[in-house]
């Protein structure tokens, strides 16, 4: 028996070595714009500016990837100085293909910047692509320009092609006993470095995947199981984890949310994406959202009525156990304003900010022409389509979402929210609308309307 429980206790230190223990993005999320942190840190990513990228298939043996295609930067949420040894690894594939010489400035370079940290003007960390670059205070380096502290240590280009299109493998080890900086490119050996130290400006930025140091420098290409460990691995062990996806061995809870900030009534939509190994599965799910509600679906949705900043966390069983992710201050929601949110169950939420103090009646307007930026158009924001005006149209009478009355009853439309649960609306299933609800006066007369809601239902 002991010698068994030995046995395990060695296979799990084994496994668990293995396991990326600061970031680990396996990019298989395949839609919307959270990208889960696999790694049992609190490093959280989000796109830089909300764009994100485009989610493809991935290579053979892998099931996705995230084209940065120059469009955005992932903030990983990590933040560190680099003073410690630590091994860096990914799949990337370059979107055109071609062969670079000589140097470039920040921005001016065709393919970006796969991965780095910028910090205070000082470029600490880089990772480039295509072109050939060299300053006092870089660390970094291993193929096609990538470099090391101090001066006259650094990694110069290499010489494996990595910009033929092709999915390629790029490892970066730094041991700080050693003080070697190492690279990999497809497992292979490229350069080492040695003597290295971490230099005298240690970064604090934010470490970036898909672009570093400005925004003009985005990487333009594919990125797939981005992977960071505190300890320098050896060429065998990243030979042995590039072949594919890292298996999970633990029960994990991980969630996201698909718009963290907005105005009270704040529709939450949340999306499990929490893994077991346990064959029989996950049994339960509870959600706390932070504001006294719960719920025990495997993906949530929720209502935000009162502004605050509210924690969120996520309990799952299996056979073995149970655990929770929770995330705080997640979710921010503000004052009250104009709100249109849907759970996508067929459902639609609408919930209007407090009315002026004198009304006689309103429209809901609802329009389908959203190409152009929410509440850029010039009819009350809206750009005008058939349903725009089929709502002005309508005869008034108290409650109608289209065309109310006031007759001083809080608990209709406009002043009180109006919900059509799941399965309401089968028919507008996948539409986007923008809304606006406009006030007039007893003569007709407009008296206020309010910002514009967008939503997709």
């Amino acid at each position: 028996m002991l010698k068994s429980l030995l046995v395990w206790a060695t296979l799990a230190t084994a496994l668990s070595a293995q396991y990326p223990d600061v970031l680990y993005l396996k990019f298989n999320e395949g839609s919307g714009r959270n990208v889960i942190n696999w790694a049992n840190t609190a490093a959280t990513p989000v796109f830089e500016s909300g764009v994100g990228g485009l989610w493809i298939g991935g290579q053979p043996g892998f099931n996705g990837a995230m084209d940065f295609a120059a469009l955005d930067r992932l903030l990983t949420g990590y933040i560190t100085n680099l003073n410690t040894s630590f091994t860096i690894e990914c799949w990337f594939r370059v979107n055109a293909p071609l062969v670079v010489t000589g140097t470039c400035a920040s921005g001016a370079c065709p393919l970006g910047r796969l991965w780095g940290d910028y910090s205070g003007g000082l470029s600490l960390f880089r990772c480039y692509l295509g072109f050939y670059n060299v300053g006092v205070n870089h660390l970094g380096g291993g193929f096609n320009g990538t470099y090391a502290v101090p001066a006259g240590q650094g990694l110069r280009a290499s010489p494996a092609n990595v910009l033929d299109g092709l999915w390629h493998h790029a490892a970066l080890v730094f041991d700080q006993t050693a003080q070697t900086l190492t690279s990999y490119v497809d497992g292979n050996l490229d350069q080492q470095a040695t003597g290295v130290t971490t230099g005298a400006a240690p970064a604090t930025a934010n470490f970036c995947v898909g672009g570093q140091q400005t925004t003009a420098d985005r990487f333009n290409g594919a990125i797939d199981e981005f992977r960071w460990w505190s300890t320098p691995l050896s060429q065998a062990q990243i030979q042995a984890n590039m072949i594919g996806e890292l298996p999970e061995t633990q029960l994990k809870a991980r969630f996201a949310a698909d718009e963290v900030s907005g105005p009270a009534h704040h529709v939450v939509r949340f999306t499990n994406y929490s893994v077991t190994p346990d064959p029989g599965g996950i049994t339960s799910y509870f959600w706390d959202f932070g504001d006294g509600a719960n719920s025990t679906s495997q993906n949530a949705c929720h209502i935000y009525t009162v502004p605050g900043a509210y924690t969120v966390s996520l309990t799952i069983t299996d056979a073995m156990g149970t655990t929770t992710q929770t995330r705080t201050n997640y979710i921010n929601v503000g004052p009250q304003a104009m709100v249109v949110g849907s759970c996508g169950l067929a459902d639609l939420y609408m919930a209007a900010p407090p009315a002026p103090l004198v009304w006689f009646d309103g429209f809901t307007l609802l329009s389908t022409n959203v190409a152009a930026p929410r509440g850029s158009g010039f009819f009350f924001g809206l750009w005008p389509d058939n349903f725009t005006w089929t709502g002005v149209s309508l005869p008034a009478s108290p409650g109608d979402p289209f065309h109310f009355l006031n007759v001083g009853n809080p608990a209709l439309y406009p002043e009180s929210p109006l919900y059509f649960p799941p399965g309401s609306l089968p028919g507008l299933v996948g539409i986007t609308l923008d809304c606006v609800v406009v006030y007039r006066d007893a003569f007709g007369i407009l008296t206020s309307f309010t910002t514009v809601s967008r939503v997709t239902i």
